[in-house]
């Protein structure tokens, strides 16, 4: 009885992983221009948000959550930051950051496209 539990067991978590699937699956990203962080910024971040103690790139977590914030801040609570380039390793927030917001739009709310005239001349 035992191993028949256990095997049960075995099979239904076989069976109910989860599959990982990209951002905005089946949908359209709409995409800003790209912003930055000067140094500057990302220090008065830092100041009022400090990096937990044991986190390994400190710079790293300052920059990426400040990006977040500065997407949500202007552009929306749904907008998150869909490219990345921070600078080279290692990085420093001396470097600024820059990057890019994006919203996901469901494939089934995505506006038509107008068509294009012809022109018949």
């Amino acid at each position: 009885m035992k191993r028949l539990l256990i095997s049960l067991c075995m099979v239904f978590g076989m069976v109910s992983t989860a599959h990982a699937v990209p951002y905005c699956y089946r949908g359209t990203i709409l995409q800003t221009g790209f912003n930055q962080l000067t140094p500057t910024q990302l220090q008065i971040w830092w100041n009022n948000n400090p990096p937990p103690a044991n986190n390994a790139s400190p710079h790293w977590y300052v920059a990426f959550h400040a990006a977040h914030e500065y997407c949500k801040a202007r552009y929306g609570s749904d907008f998150i930051v869909t490219q990345w380039a921070p600078g080279p390793s290692p990085y420093n927030i001396s470097q600024g950051a820059s990057f890019r917001c994006g919203k996901c739009i469901p494939g089934n709310e995505l506006p038509p496209v107008d068509p294009v005239p012809v022109d018949d001349k």
